[in-house]
């Protein structure tokens, strides 16, 4: 890919400017990576670098949200997000599915992007709750 570094660059200035609005940086990413696309500057322009650029976010995706979790700890607090976990990418894939749909996509497009936005959500929450201090702070119950 030849534009690595504007799309690097456009990245960093995404997450300063979340950052300074006290927002996840991680957000930054997920912005800087549309601002980079067609609709944005079009510093991305052909299928192979779009495709290219998703299979690394993805894996430093995953990456970020494994990090976060060991499997003990998992084991310890499964109901929570079990039942949270499943209504948070329900409720976020339901919503950004009729929003889309009301708006005149396919409902096909509807769901491939209400699944991304339901993705990229979990892990930008997971991101705030450890930023904040969260992640191990006990739970009620």
């Amino acid at each position: 890919m030849e534009h690595g570094q504007s799309l690097f660059g456009v990245a960093v200035a995404a997450m300063l400017v979340l950052h300074r609005l006290r927002l996840p940086a991680f957000g930054g990413l997920l912005v800087g990576g549309a601002l980079a696309g067609l609709g944005g500057f079009g510093i991305l322009t052909g299928v192979e670098d779009i495709r290219e650029v998703a299979e690394i976010s993805v894996i430093l995706l995953l990456f970020t949200i494994g990090l976060e979790f060991s499997l003990a700890r998992l084991r310890y607090i499964r109901r929570p997000v079990l039942i949270g976990g499943t209504l948070q990418v329900g409720v976020t894939l339901a919503a950004a599915f009729i929003v889309l749909v009301m708006l005149g996509d396919s409902i096909t497009r509807a769901l491939l992007f209400g699944a991304v936005a339901a993705l990229s959500s979990t892990a930008i929450v997971l991101r705030m709750l450890s930023d904040c201090g969260e992640l191990d702070a006990r739970m009620a119950g």
